[in-house]
């Protein structure tokens, strides 16, 4: 057996596998009449079926739908009785159309077997396919075998596959075929080739070059615009060509103008013109610069002027629009133009429609102004050419697609400054600049300024038409801050629009946070064009920058490229099993996500199989597909591959409710079914119950079932469903695009069933099925009972999460009947988790939240073992609420947090692999331009560490060992990442010092951050502490918050602060965490005190209580805040080897709790050292007054809690009592009142009395009666209890008053009752009394609650107990039933009725301090009657049987065990009553001894006796009950039997015993008989009554004794026949020490059967025998007749005789 793996009939044990079981879940079996295996078949064309009717293959009959069946029309539904077969197609028939066979059917019932086969390799057509149809629900009419299973018929549904005792037999794929595997490999394609642009179109009697100006000899429709100067063409010189000059301008607007009317036709729109010119600036006659050289503006632009004539015969047309920009323009390069010195200026345009439309003209030019008068402006070399220039253009047999910036990207080939074929939109200005290299060299860039927003930028546009989908490009930049002073944020983009409208941006990559420090740096990124990318129309490279000051700094760039690396995914490489024999062309094929993103997956259908290498197989496919690390790159993070198509399907087809498919149900069938390499499609009904794709409902042990090779595809409501099944077998399927959960165990009491192997992708969301269900948050996984085996499955893509142990603390459902009684499934031990996946989630991989959690700690540890688990949106693997889980081995990595203990102490994490950011992944999701968590200002997390548990029981720590981080520090560009962080989002003020890092190791990114507290430290958690050991951060100690309250004790000098961990590093140190418990209502204000007592240092610590408001207002909630649980929570680390001492106080004043429960909240773990700590309380508490604070509500709530519900005071003015104290809320019973007490008052002995008022109002506040049952009205309980909060142990609850008199509704009620403080409850760290007990709904008013000394007690009496009821119930109540006192003939007795159980009845405590050890008499007045016919005992007067529940008394004796605490209870019956004829009064008399240990009160919690016995129904009066002790004489025993037992019973005779008067030695006389003797020592027994007999005295024992024969046919007793066998008297000794022995005391003699005859014996009694010192038990027994004769006696008397 495989380690770890339970026997598939473990969970035999837990399974009720009895009849009523079976018959309860109505087993179906198959028909006696089902075929052999080998039976013949008869073709389904000769069974000439009517398909329009019901199709019933018959019990008996094979029927075979064969090769020329190819569709059947069953529109009436088909019900196999028989053997239904579909061959093996591809074996059988000669090759044909494909799907062989098309079945459209309502429904498929399968009562006998269904049997399908297809052993050839998928084509992505099946061989059958079932098609179920209709909306009309069709029930399951049971064969005759089973006819009893369903009444008369079973509702399985609409579009059913229903199995219901019969058997499939299904398989779809070839033996030893793959269904799904890892992706191996991948071929591409080729770098795109496309021919270089063709150049620019040029109009007839145009040239590429419009406009080409010299000003050599003549103007060329160049003039002034107005300028008053005019303008002029300067001739040339030997040093200068000649230039046109704009001159005396004196305006802005005023300056060179070109007429472009005559060159218009040579433009066309749209197009890109490049433009250039030299430019002078000059202000003759004045001393001053320009404000273009002194200020950078006003430098010279162009503006396009267009005027057009109105066809509609209006007003012309004007436009302006600036076209060319100048250095110092808005949308120029930087400017500062020196006055007199020629410069360039470059740029590219275009035209609009409007610009270059020549019909409608009037004029076109082209206006250069902008600088302020008084500046000549002298332009030259003109020139607008279309673009692009020679220089930029491509040349025969160059690769367009090598570089999508082919030209210029290094600044090298620019135009003087401007930047072509790169450009800046709007704001920035952009140059390019040139540099000298260190060796000497020089290197031109491009230099972006005057940058507005973070998004501008250079820019590069990209040729479309080599963006094809799948192609790959390396994006990459040089580029430098040269004055960022703070960290710039710089990120690669790229843009694509589509049809002018539809515009895409997408960041491919975080370039890191940048200074003018860093220099020069290298930006670049692989990234995949998409789909959207290829239909794009234009396509843009950018960066931008995001500064928090907004600063936005200049931007140096160079080596721009966008470099061809690698071309579309062409076909896929997987390895497997028979995949070139099963995985055929034309199926399809999915490949799970490869991202973050759980809807990210592609389909593909295979177009051909090939052979790669040694069980390696290349796939061509009918499409592109992205690309993907595979396992030849990353064995760990390649995508899954599984085949989707299978030759045997069921489809669900359409359906009034679109979400309304087909399903499959094996229906209470524990036969073994195969279902193998089925492909479902449709399947399952959202929103219906049980309607689920592949469905094992109510199965039971399912032994031998197997579900495997599987596909589910489109599933409309979950897919396989486990559901009151166990030992079944689901393997190696294949769910893909589902709704709700996936694979899940429905109830959770699925046991030993195995799931591995499987593949769930792409889970959606779908509607509850009802409220508890959680498929809304769907999980591929949903497992509810770990008793299972889950081993090597994969979950590939959820929209909630991967694996979810969504469990519960009991079993739900029908499921609960098959399973042990209380069964927790949260508590089992896991049977193995080992080897599973969970990847691409939308939320967490592994997970136990929401729910109770799981918390084995019963039965050991739960396991998850070599867990992988990466790419998750949230946590990798997150147990909330859980507790003793274990993690062990695995990867954790790309998630938001990797392993995250929430609310989890106890878990631990060891040798595993944590990354938090895999480079793998990081240069994948940059290339595929998916989602990935960082960049971000959320960091990523190793393991998170709990904060939540305010110790107890859960405070447990969490160990991290033995592990491997990676990838979690400032590298990831998530800021705060680290290895290990502290819970940040809960606080209960406690942090277990015993949560341990063991030998972990980092990379060099995370070894700067192994662990963060600054999270933690910033929601105001200041009480951390995480012990390491050595080699974490070197000598083993702890890591501590930064805060005096956990290093306040801490020597000098004895850690080192870590301030980007927010943390302190103490080596060599050992804490223990010590805690203190306080009542909740104590002031927020209060401080707890700890004092080192050596040296006399001080650490103050303040209490932590989470105030409960309303509705997220500052209004307190009272029902929430006065829970008798809640408490004020204190903790201090203390150093080991010291003594503290501990006090409090508020606002600097000594402040006494009312109590305070302190314990050390963890052990001593790896380090080792005492710890003494002592609680300063004012010793002078004040225990003679009242314990009860406020019980009149003067004060109003104050002091005053509640179980829950909350408490407020009423006012009862009108009653006379003012303000009084009532529940508030109650929605069950047990919602009441509570007060703490002081426990310093309660010692051991002390005696108190509870006193208080009550009255109670139903829901339309009126005056509520209770009716005397103990049900329904208050309860007054005393409740005490050791140890703190969360780890409480020998809890003790004490009823300790009663109702003084019968209810009255509309008066108060007085409830009373004395108690004495035990031993245990005087060592009680807490106590408080409840008050409690009436049904929901209804209000508890209480007043004058009081709990104070009674008044000094009565010395004891003789008469223990004498209870008359005239006084009211003295104590007594109904021990569960109803009850009260009724006044009757001026007689009063206590009435019990309603009782449910036989032991219910009048019960009373006794007041144990004047009990002793002696023998006493029992007396009272008793009366049975039932309300509809006779009592039992009633009917029993003709023989008086015993056992036919009369009454009796029982002692009940509760005692504490000084050994371990626990309590220890005994039931001793005191007496049986005699039978007696219902409603009349009868004596019940017995007498009773006690013993020593009964009366010992050193460990005593209680004593009590009650009267029960009657069946359930019978009423129990009781009247004058005595208890008096017994008054010694000469006869010790006188028993004649007229009305009790006088403590005679048979001595474990199975006849039992009874009084009797048949053949009675005197008529009506009564006598005692034990009949259906089985053993010789069977016979009257009673206690011997030691106590009253003297040591060295001689006493006679006389009776009359009768034998009588009950052997059949008359045969006498031996005793009769040969003497043997008569009947002798023994006695039996056992002593304190534990001696035993027999005593024989005298023989009866021979006698007739049937005769009376007197007995007697006489026997000196020893010290030994009577002394109570000595004496435990002494009992005389009446026996020695052989079995089969009953033993009788009478007027058993023994007296002293000398």
């Amino acid at each position: 057996m495989t380690a770890g793996v339970a026997p598939r009939c473990a969970a035999a044990m837990l399974l009720v596998h009895t009849a009523a079981a079976m018959m309860s879940h109505k087993m179906f079996m198959k028909p006696p009449c089902a075929p052999p295996a080998e039976a013949v078949c008869i073709d389904w064309a000769a069974m000439n079926f009517d398909t329009a009717a019901k199709v019933v293959v018959p019990c008996g009959e094979c029927v075979k739908v064969g090769c020329d069946t190819p569709a059947i029309d069953a529109l009436g539904g088909i019900d196999v009785h028989g053997k239904l077969v579909f061959p093996d197609y591809a074996a059988e028939c000669p090759a044909g159309p494909q799907p062989r066979v098309v079945v459209t059917t309502p429904f498929l019932h399968v009562q006998g077997d269904l049997v399908m086969r297809s052993t050839r390799p998928t084509s992505g057509v099946p061989d059958v396919q079932i098609v179920l149809t209709g909306d009309t629900e069709h029930p399951l009419v049971p064969h005759a075998a089973n006819a009893d299973k369903c009444s008369p018929t079973c509702r399985v549904g609409k579009k059913a596959v229903a199995v219901a005792g019969g058997q499939l037999d299904i398989q779809g794929l070839p033996d030893g075929c793959t269904a799904w595997t890892k992706l191996a490999g991948v071929a591409t394609g080729s770098m795109p080739d496309v021919p270089p642009p063709a150049p620019p179109a040029v109009a007839e009697g145009c040239s590429a070059a419009v406009v080409t100006n010299t000003f050599e000899g003549e103007a060329h429709h160049w003039n002034s615009h107005y300028s008053p100067g005019g303008w002029e063409v300067v001739p040339g010189d030997a040093g200068s060509s000649a230039y046109f000059l704009a001159k005396g301008r004196s305006a802005t607007w005023q300056g060179p103008m070109l007429t472009l009317n005559s060159y218009i036709t040579c433009f066309a729109a749209d197009t890109q013109y490049y433009f250039s010119m030299r430019v002078r600036l000059t202000k003759p006659g004045s001393n001053e610069s320009s404000l273009c050289e002194s200020a950078g503006t006003n430098c010279l632009k162009g503006v396009l002027f267009t005027q057009n004539t109105d066809p509609a015969g209006g007003a012309d047309k004007k436009y302006w629009h600036s076209k060319v920009y100048g250095p110092g323009t808005t949308w120029g390069p930087p400017g500062r133009v020196r006055d007199g010195e020629w410069y360039w200026i470059h740029g590219t345009f275009s035209m609009k429609d409007y610009e270059v439309d020549a019909s409608n003209m009037v004029t076109r030019r082209l206006f250069f102004d902008g600088p302020e008068p008084g500046v000549d402006i002298a332009v030259d070399d003109v020139t607008i050419s279309s673009v692009p220039l020679p220089q930029f253009r491509f040349q025969p047999g160059d690769a367009v697609c090598k570089n999508l910036v082919p030209f210029n990207g290094d600044a090298e080939r620019s135009l003087g400054q401007y930047p072509y074929p790169l450009y800046a939109d709007s704001a920035p200005q952009v140059e390019v600049v040139s540099e000298t290299l260190p060796d000497g060299s020089d290197n031109a860039y491009f230099a972006l300024r005057n940058r507005r927003e973070y998004w501008h930028g250079l820019k590069a546009a990209l040729d479309t038409r080599c963006v094809q989908e799948g192609t790959e490009y390396t994006f990459s930049m040089r580029l430098r801050l040269p004055n960022a002073a703070e960290g710039e944020s710089v990120r690669l983009f790229r843009f694509h629009e589509l049809n002018g409208a539809q515009k895409s941006w997408r960041s491919l990559k975080e370039c890191g946070e940048l200074t003018a420090a860093d220099g020069w740096v290298t930006c670049s990124v692989d990234y995949t064009f998409d789909a959207a990318d290829a239909a794009a129309d234009r396509m843009l490279f950018y960066i931008e920058t995001n500064t928090a000051n907004s600063a936005h700094p200049d931007v140096d760039f160079d080596d721009i490229s966008v470099a061809f690396k690698t071309g579309p995914v062409t076909h896929l490489e997987v390895e497997g099993d028979g995949i070139d024999t099963c995985w055929g062309a034309g199926s399809e094929v999915l490949v799970t996500s490869r991202s973050q993103l759980y809807d990210e997956h592609d389909t593909a259908v295979i177009t051909s199989v090939a052979a790669a290498g040694a069980n390696r197989w290349r796939l061509a496919v009918d499409r592109i597909l992205p690309p993907s690390l595979m396992l030849a790159t990353d064995a760990v993070y390649a995508p899954e591959v599984a085949l989707l198509s299978r030759n045997l399907q069921f489809v669900g087809a359409g359906d009034a409710n679109a979400l309304h498919g087909g399903h499959l149900i094996i229906y209470h069938t524990m036969l073994p079914q195969r279902i193998d390499g089925l492909e479902v499609r449709r399947f399952g009904q959202q929103q219906n119950l049980g309607r689920y794709p592949l469905h094992f409902h109510m199965c039971m042990s399912s032994e031998g079932s197997a579900v495997s090779r599987n596909v589910v595809r489109e599933s409309l409501q979950r897919c396989v469903v486990l559901h009151g099944t166990h030992n079944v077998t689901v393997a190696d399927n294949v769910a893909f695009d589902t709704a709700g959960h996936c694979f899940m165990l429905e109830d959770g009491g699925e046991m030993d069933n195995v799931l591995e192997r499987n593949l769930g992708a792409f889970t959606k969301p779908a509607a509850k099925i009802r409220a508890e269900e959680t498929d809304d948050t769907p999980s591929t996984f949903w497992l509810t009972n770990p008793k299972n085996t889950f081993r090597g499955n994969v979950a590939a893509g959820s929209a909630h999460s991967g694996f979810w142990f969504e469990m519960r603390s009991s079993v739900r459902g029908p499921t609960q009947m098959m399973v042990e009684a209380g069964l927790n499934p949260s508590r089992l031990p896991l049977t193995l988790f080992e080897d599973n996946v969970a990847h691409s989630s939308h939320e967490h991989g592994v997970k136990t939240y929401p729910g109770v959690g799981y918390d084995p700690q019963e039965q050991g540890l739960a396991s998850f073992v070599n867990t992988r688990s990466y790419r998750n949106r949230g946590a990798g693997v997150f147990f909330h609420n859980s507790q003793n889980l274990h993690v062990e081995g695995g990867l954790y990595a790309d998630n938001r947090v990797q392993v995250d203990f929430d609310r989890s102490p106890g878990c631990s994490l060891n040798g595993a692999t944590v990354i938090g950011a895999s480079p793998a992944y990081r240069a994948f999701a940059e290339a595929a331009g998916t989602l990935q968590h960082c960049p971000s200002s959320w960091p990523l997390v190793g393991v998170q560490l709990h904060t939540y548990w305010a110790g107890g029981p859960y405070a447990l720590g969490a160990d991290v060992s033995n592990t491997a981080f990676a990838h979690l520090g400032a590298a990831t560009g998530c800021p705060g990442s680290a290895a290990v962080e502290a819970d940040y989002y809960e606080d209960r003020g406690y942090f277990d010092a015993r949560s341990s890092l063991t030998g972990l190791t980092f990379d060099s990114d995370t070894a700067p951050r192994k662990v963060s507290l600054c999270r933690a430290a910033a929601t105001g958690q200041d009480h951390i502490a995480i012990r390491v050991d050595e080699g974490v951060f070197g000598a083993a100690g702890y890591v501590l918050s930064d805060s005096p309250r956990v290093s306040g004790f801490l020597p000098q000098g004895a850690c080192t602060r870590d301030a980007g961990a927010c943390a302190l590093y103490c080596p060599n140190q050992c804490l223990r965490v010590w805690g203190a418990s306080l009542p909740s209502l104590t002031p927020d204000e209060l401080e707890m005190v700890v004092t080192r007592v050596d040296t006399q240092q001080e650490v103050v610590v303040r209490g932590h209580y989470e105030l409960p408001t309303v509705d997220m207002t500052e209004e307190v909630d009272m029902a929430e805040h006065t829970k008798v649980w809640r408490r004020r929570r204190f903790f201090v680390h203390l150093p080991t080897g010291g003594s503290y001492s501990v006090a409090f106080r508020l606002n600097n004043a000594p402040y006494d709790p009312l109590f305070v429960e302190a314990d050390f909240e963890d052990e001593p773990g790896a380090c080792s050292g005492a710890v003494t700590v002592d609680v300063v309380r004012d010793a002078k508490a004040q225990c003679t007054h009242d314990l009860i604070h406020n019980g009149d509500a003067s004060a109003g709530v104050e002091g005053w809690w509640a179980t829950s519900g909350g408490v407020q005071t009423v006012d009862e003015t009108a009653s006379g009592q003012g303000l009084a104290l009532s529940s508030m809320y109650r929605s069950a019973k047990w919602y009441g009142l509570v007060q703490f007490l002081d426990t310093r008052c309660f010692a051991n002995g002390a005696e108190y009395r509870f006193s208080a008022k009550v009255k109670l109002y139903d829901q339309d506040g009126a005056p509520f009666v209770c009716d005397g049952d103990s049900v329904s009205c208050p309860s007054v309980v005393l409740v005490t209890m050791e140890g703190v909060e969360g780890r409480h142990h020998g809890h003790l609850y004490r009823s300790i008053a009663q109702r003084t008199s019968s209810w009255v509704a509309s008066e108060w009620n007085t409830y009373e009752g004395d108690f004495v403080v035990s031993e245990q409850q005087a060592a009680a760290d807490t106590a408080y009394i409840y008050l409690d007990n009436v049904p929901a709904g209804v209000a508890m008013v209480w007043d004058d609650v009081s709990i104070a000394p009674p008044p000094p007690p009565e010395a004891c009496s003789p008469t223990f107990l004498e209870s008359t009821f005239d006084a009211g119930f003295e104590g007594w109540d109904g021990h569960g039933a109803s009850y009260d006192v009724v006044a009757e003939g001026g007689n009063s007795y206590l009435q019990t009725t309603d009782r449910v159980h036989p032991w219910h009845g009048p019960r009373r405590d006794l007041d144990f301090s004047c009990l002793e050890a002696k023998t006493y008499v029992v007396t009272a007045q008793l009366r049975i009657s039932k309300v509809d016919g006779f009592s039992d005992c009633h009917n029993s007067q003709a023989d008086g049987a015993y056992g036919t529940r009369c009454a009796k008394m029982v002692l009940f004796t509760h005692d504490r065990n000084p050994v371990d605490g626990s309590d220890i209870k005994h039931w001793t019956v005191v007496g049986h009553a005699a039978p007696a004829a219902d409603g009349e009064w009868f004596t019940f008399q017995d007498e009773y001894t006690f013993s020593a240990a009964q009366v010992d009160l050193t460990n005593v919690l209680a004593r009590r006796v009650w009267i029960e016995g009657p069946e359930p129904g019978v009423d129990i009066a009781v009247d004058e009950v005595v208890i008096a002790e017994k008054v010694c004489g000469d006869v010790v025993l006188d028993a004649s039997f007229s009305g009790s037992y006088h403590g005679f019973n048979s001595h474990w005779s199975p006849g039992g015993f009874f009084l009797s008067d048949v053949d009675s030695h005197t008529p009506g006389d009564k006598y005692f008989l034990a009949p259906a003797r089985t053993r010789s020592w069977h016979g009257p027994m009673f206690n011997l009554p030691f106590r009253c007999m003297q040591a060295g005295a001689t006493y006679r024992i006389t009776a009359k004794a009768r034998l009588t024969s009950e052997k059949a046919d008359g045969v006498p007793s031996n005793c009769q026949a040969d003497g043997s066998g008569c009947m002798n008297l023994f006695m039996f000794s056992q002593d304190v020490d534990g001696a035993k022995r027999w005593t024989w005391i005298g023989n009866g003699g021979q006698h007739n059967d049937g005769t009376w005859f007197s007995f007697e014996a006489t026997r000196t009694f020893t010290l030994q025998d009577v002394d109570p010192a000595v004496v435990q038990t002494r009992r005389m027994y009446f026996q020695n007749a052989e079995p089969g004769v009953a033993i009788a006696v009478d007027d058993v008397k023994m007296e002293r005789v000398y």
